[in-house]
């Protein structure tokens, strides 16, 4: 997903079955290499383990289309519409504050702004939409 050739650093991204990105402030979705002159200098991996099949039930939930979402990002104060870069919907992966042990992944709509990620989070934009409505 990014690639810096001054300092020699590859960063690859956990993507869901379906191809869409999974985001972690904390890098537990990234693999980072930097290089030397011929070989791996540095290697930063998450290091969990995945305990399958879990015993819980997923819940299904629906986004805001991407129009919703582009037309949000416009009238943020501030914004210029020339330094986005790419949107696209994806997960944010977290540990459950409950149980330590399990990781959450919950979809939302990420966007990319002058170099950087961003996210926009479903409450700014009205909610999940759970189903249930």
């Amino acid at each position: 997903v990014n690639l810096d050739e001054i300092n020699q650093k590859v960063t690859f991204r956990l993507y869901s079955i379906e191809g869409y990105p999974v985001f972690n402030e904390s890098g537990m979705s990234e693999i980072t290499q930097v290089w030397g002159r011929s070989e791996i200098n540095k290697y930063v991996r998450p290091n969990f383990a995945l305990d399958l099949p879990l015993k819980m039930e997923m819940e299904k939930m629906t986004l805001p289309s991407g129009q919703e979402a582009f037309e949000f990002l416009k009238k943020r104060e501030g914004f210029k519409l020339e330094l986005l870069e790419e949107i696209t919907p994806g997960y944010q992966m977290s540990r459950d504050s409950k149980q330590q042990k399990l990781i959450v992944l919950e979809p939302t709509w990420f966007y990319r702004y002058d170099k950087s990620w961003g996210q926009l989070t479903m409450e700014e934009l009205g909610g999940l939409k759970r189903g249930l409505e």
